[in-house]
């Protein structure tokens, strides 16, 4: 017959019969004591089918077989001391039924037929990393498509980013007062230039030099230089690396300003290490 998983009342009611067909039914302790190890192997049971972390027997990874075997010392108790054979055979009934319960239990594991609900959970789980998986393999394939697509959005949102058209060249557009600003790294340190073709050199402020690792206490100002701002004091100094998006350049001289400097300026000193400088239409183009 195909078992079907009665309810915990259901289960109780008809133990609770069982007993009292016994010879030992006005025994109230054993009666308790019965039941509730009734009570115990229908909660295992029922985690092992629907709410256990299933281990690779198929049964719940809590399930230490306490209760089971518990309950069926009880049951054998009871049908050896019963001497109306309907009951007994009654009893043989419900055991051959959980067996075969517990057999589709254990099949379950192995036909991934589990129950709709823990399908759905795990569902609801892995729906979101597998989701993530595929965008982030979506965009490694198409990483370039994307990026012609993406960076000059970008770019018009935060004109300092700039965007690579390819590996020699960058883009970036104006500012609503008409400057360039430009986010690039000195001695792999960030700032944000202006790009001043009016300056001769690049220039730092003392604040800009301590980030830079330059003691400014030693710095000598001896020089003079022309910037946008006119005539300055400046101390000569020279940056093992300048990166401005994908250009990189070594070994490049720059300045630092005795004045009140507010910004950075990308002066002449790198824009003449470029192959091409351009500005179009709002846009400034840098070729290496």
């Amino acid at each position: 017959m195909k078992y079907r998983w009665r309810t915990k009342a259901e289960w109780m009611a008809d133990h609770a019969a069982m007993f009292d067909a016994s010879p030992f039914k006005d025994d109230k302790d054993r009666r308790d004591a019965f039941l509730k190890c009734a009570e115990r192997f229908f909660d295992q049971e029922a985690a092992n089918s629907w709410g256990g972390q299933f281990s690779a027997s198929g049964r719940s990874s809590t399930d230490d077989g306490v209760a089971r075997s518990q309950y069926f010392q009880e049951i054998e108790s009871l049908k050896k001391e019963i001497s109306c054979p309907r009951v007994a055979c009654a009893l043989q009934e419900k055991r051959d039924a959980i067996l075969e319960a517990q057999s589709e239990a254990g099949s379950r594991q192995y036909l991934n037929v589990r129950p709709p609900e823990r399908f759905a959970e795990l569902t609801g789980l892995l729906g979101v990393p597998l989701g993530l998986g595929l965008l982030a393999l979506v965009a490694y394939i198409y990483n370039e498509d994307i990026g012609r697509v993406v960076n000059p959005f970008l770019a018009r949102q935060i004109p300092s980013l700039g965007y690579s058209t390819d590996r020699q060249t960058v883009r970036y557009f104006a500012d609503p007062n008409g400057q360039f600003d430009i986010d690039g790294r000195a001695n792999e340190i960030w700032f944000r230039f202006v790009a001043d073709t009016g300056a001769a050199g690049i220039v730092f402020s003392k604040a800009d030099a301590q980030r830079l690792g330059f003691d400014t206490s030693t710095l000598r100002f001896d020089r003079t230089a022309w910037t946008a701002n006119g005539l300055v004091r400046v101390a000569s100094v020279q940056l093992k690396k300048l990166e401005i998006g994908p250009i990189v350049v070594v070994d490049v001289p720059a300045w630092i300003d005795d004045g009140d400097l507010q910004r950075p300026l990308l002066g002449m000193e790198f824009f003449k290490r470029v192959s091409t400088i351009e500005i179009n239409n709002g846009t400034l183009t840098i070729h290496r």
